[in-house]
């Protein structure tokens, strides 16, 4: 495994060498008057899925097997279980994957020789077999530096990293990553509500402070082969909007580089095309995506899939609020939320008290935020907002700080 190093995040303005293209386009009218419906054939539609790598880093493989549906049924993955998932080095070796959840195999200890060609094959319940092209392990450099500033419209946090290879040799890189950050309730409550009585909240009770991991979706892909030099400078991973919560109070981002080959960056590049750009009237339509993985024997089946082993180097950057832009210290906008009052226990229901809300009338959905005491130190009235104001766990993430953070 390859060491990590610690780099300080850079603020500023990256220059991206680049190649300038200039294209000429001309206005074009288009008037429809009925739904434009493409010719699709619904069973070339339905696809068997192969997504297949090797971390030579730590050793892991992961086969994903599936069937896409036809375009005019719903649900996006059909997982192809129970199959034979093995892989084989040029070196006579041969490894056996286990299904760990419906559709995924893995292995993990896996001994990858860097020397060595790794093939894939899978064989279904059904009996058909697929085996993918012989691939070479690829070497991955290092990530130089992340740099993070305003984006190019000032309205977000623009995420960049910048990295290299001496040796001329990675030229097709791909990146993933993962996003996990702090953020904060609108208000703390400091009492649970229970049985229609507010029970005041321990430490470890605490609903204001969560953490909220995300995992791209996206697929990053970036090649230096229009340069002399094997450099990326600059590659934008991300744009954060400038109230959104990731930035509230810490944000971090957990970041996967690994080398492509020629072949594997073309299959990533023209998924892309289909996944990321179809839908308007100008998009292409889903066409054939070549990757490295055949059905052996007869079989008019369409396959979309690519095995690869690549070692993959990993870093993960922390940035603070505090270390923002200063058009970027902006808080969350939080839309809704404000304080309603109690009435006074001390006083009968049939008291008038005006612009209040009965304790006992108070869904147990609220949450009291603080109490009125009186000289006895005895409460007597609340405050309590919605639950998603008061409660951070409403946003999706848990109260359990990451070991990391």
């Amino acid at each position: 495994m390859k060491a990590k190093k610690t780099y300080k995040l850079t603020f500023g303005v990256v220059l991206r060498k680049s190649i300038i293209s200039l294209s000429i386009l001309f206005p074009v009218v288009v008037s429809c008057t009925d739904p434009f419906n493409p010719s699709v054939d619904t069973e070339t539609a339905e696809l068997f899925v192969v997504d297949g790598f090797v971390n030579a880093t730590d050793s892991t493989a992961i086969v994903t097997l599936s069937h896409s549906r036809p375009l005019t049924s719903r649900g996006v993955f059909i997982p192809e279980k129970n199959a034979q998932v093995m892989i084989e080095s040029s070196e006579g070796e041969s490894f056996s994957l286990q299904e760990l959840d419906l559709g995924k195999y893995a292995l993990q200890n896996m001994p990858v020789n860097k020397t060595a060609s790794y093939t894939l094959r899978v064989q279904t319940a059904s009996g058909a077999t697929y085996t993918s092209e012989p691939v070479t392990v690829r070497s991955t450099p290092p990530i130089d530096s992340l740099t993070y500033g305003l984006s190019n419209d000032n309205l977000g946090l623009s995420i960049r990293l910048n990295t290299h290879d001496d040796t001329g040799n990675s030229r097709y890189y791909s990146w993933e990553y993962s996003e996990t950050y702090e953020y904060r309730s609108y208000f703390n409550s400091g009492f649970t509500f229970e049985n229609n009585q507010p029970v005041q909240r321990t430490a470890e009770e605490a609903v204001n402070i969560c953490y909220l991991t995300v995992p791209s979706t996206r697929i990053l892909l970036g090649t230096s082969t229009a340069l002399a030099e094997d450099v990326i400078q600059g590659e934008e991973l991300t744009i954060i909007p400038k109230y959104s919560p990731k930035i509230s109070v810490r944000y971090s981002i957990l970041i996967r580089q690994r080398v492509l080959s020629a072949k594997e960056y073309d299959y990533l590049y023209q998924l892309r095309q289909v996944t990321e750009r179809l839908g308007t009237f100008f998009d292409p339509l889903p066409g054939e995506v070549i990757g490295n993985i055949s059905r052996e024997g007869e079989g008019s089946e369409v396959i979309l899939g690519n095995f690869g082993v690549a070692e993959v180097y990993e870093e993960r950057f922390f940035i603070n609020k505090g270390e923002l832009p200063l058009d970027l210290q902006a808080s969350p906008i939080t839309k809704g939320c404000q304080l309603e009052f109690t009435c006074d226990i001390r006083i009968p229901r049939t008291t008038p008290q005006p612009s209040c809300a009965f304790l006992e009338d108070i869904s147990d959905n609220a949450m009291i935020i603080e109490a009125a005491y009186d000289l006895m130190g005895k409460p007597y009235a609340y405050s309590f907002a919605r639950d998603y104001c008061g409660d951070c766990r409403t946003q999706g993430g848990i109260t359990t700080k990451p070991d990391f953070w």
